[in-house]
């Protein structure tokens, strides 16, 4: 087998009135080797070095943000999913306070195209807006409830994927906001879908179980492989072509090869996983498993 566990890291009891509800959703900085993992419980956000796996410190006064994304060409940090509609962003390395962003709507996902200090923040519904004024940008509304957002520097554009219908819009940046592409997916649910930049291919992962893949351009879809659970989410690394899965309210962690497209194997983990994050530096996924709680580490040995 190509992939190992090597090790559990404890993480704190939340409490169900502020954890239970958004459970923590953490993120790698991969230059400082630090992975972030908001404790809405404790108002704070734990930092795990990614070499030793070790909880080495943590980051005070983050209150009841759940929810950690980051920006790596920037060093930025940015935790939201607080109730209050306050969003944090931190310098990391600088040790200074926090700069708080306030949104009319609870953010959850913050998406920076860095080269032109342009946001995309999103919950159910999304916007653009400068930043860090927050200066609002006009863009017209699609139809759908939004599941994911991402900048990718390499295609210049947002990414969002949408349901209700399924579909994932890619919206080019500039000094104007413009719809490069909006891909359809049919009758499907997708409930996680990536775009491989360099293969050019964009990869789904369906409510029916299945994973979809497509080439950019032509986006029609053909089916990889098939689980008999609902895909919650997925994750890509590019280095040696795999495709880590998790799917709803179940211990599995699938390891799909998407060159070949054949399903390597699929790791237990000791219960369900809510999320996971990759750490391409060291080439391990790390599974949250809130009811434990918990982190696993997994080492992909393939490369």
């Amino acid at each position: 087998m190509s992939t190992v566990r090597i090790c559990r890291i404890k993480l704190p009891k939340q409490d169900p009135a502020t954890g239970k509800s958004v459970p923590w959703k953490g993120a790698v900085h991969s230059s400082s080797e630090a992975l972030y993992i908001p404790d809405p419980a404790e108002g704070k956000t734990m930092i795990i070095n990614t070499e030793t796996d070790k909880i080495t410190g943590s980051v005070e006064g983050t209150g009841r943000n759940a929810i950690a994304s980051i920006c790596q060409d920037r060093d930025l940090l940015f935790l939201t999913g607080s109730p209050d509609g306050e969003a944090l962003v931190y310098k990391i390395g600088a040790g200074k306070t926090p700069m708080p962003l306030k949104f009319g709507f609870t953010p959850e996902r913050i998406s920076l195209d860095s080269d032109r200090d342009i946001l995309l923040v999103s919950n159910e519904r999304y916007s653009f807006c400068r930043y860090p004024d927050g200066k609002a940008i006009d863009f017209p509304a699609i139809q759908g409830e939004v599941r994911h957002t991402s900048f990718d520097s390499l295609e210049d554009s947002f990414i969002i994927l949408l349901r209700n219908p399924s579909r994932l819009v890619i919206i080019r940046s500039g000094e104007s906001l413009s719809l490069s592409q909006d891909i359809s997916f049919g009758d499907e649910t997708v409930n996680s879908a990536i775009v491989c930049s360099v293969e050019k291919l964009v990869v789904a992962g369906t409510e029916s179980g299945k994973i979809l893949v497509s080439g950019l351009v032509e986006a029609n879809f053909s089916v990889v492989t098939a689980f008999r659970e609902p895909i919650r989410k997925m994750v890509y690394n590019s280095l040696v072509n795999h495709l880590y899965v998790i799917f709803r309210e179940s211990r599995n962690l699938a390891i799909v090869d998407l060159q070949n497209k054949k399903v390597r194997e699929v790791e237990k983990c000791s219960s369900e996983i809510y999320d996971i994050i990759f750490d391409e530096l060291h080439n391990k996924v790390y599974a949250l498993l809130p009811s434990v709680p918990a982190l696993e580490a997994y080492l992909d040995m393939s490369r």
